[in-house]
């Protein structure tokens, strides 16, 4: 799902802050599963011998919130269908195929006029510098 290339002297990665807010999600998703009686603590399972980055639902927080703000975005658009549980699967789909269309045209309908090179930007991820 991520696009990788240079913005001034860095390499970066777009859309890399959505994919690491994905695949964050997605491990928080799994380990309530496997762990269900981990404590509840600010939104986060997090267990006694669990901490800091040790247990996934502590990583990238701010990456989740921006992500869930842009479901919310989308759901709240004029005329939209979907719930954000389904724009979050649309998001998955992208993310495991690389089928970046689905996803595109709802954010289309969201921000019209260049709205996905912008949300691009906007979740832009700087991986290095050029040297």
């Amino acid at each position: 799902m991520t696009a990788f290339g240079l913005k001034g002297n860095n390499y970066v990665a777009y859309l890399g802050k959505l994919n690491e807010a994905i695949t964050e999600e997605l491990a928080n998703r799994f380990c309530r599963k496997i762990l269900p009686d981990f404590v509840l603590i600010n939104d986060e399972k997090i267990g006694e011998e669990w901490v800091g980055d040790r247990f996934t639902g502590v990583t990238y927080k701010k990456y989740r919130d921006e992500m869930w703000s842009l479901i919310k975005d989308i759901v709240g658009r004029p005329g939209g269908t979907e719930d954000e549980e389904q724009v979050f699967r649309i998001l998955c789909g992208a993310y495991f195929n690389g089928d970046l269309l689905p996803f595109a045209r709802l954010v289309k309908k969201t921000y019209p006029s260049g709205g996905l090179r912008k949300l691009a930007d906007q979740m832009v991820e700087v991986i290095g510098e050029i040297e």
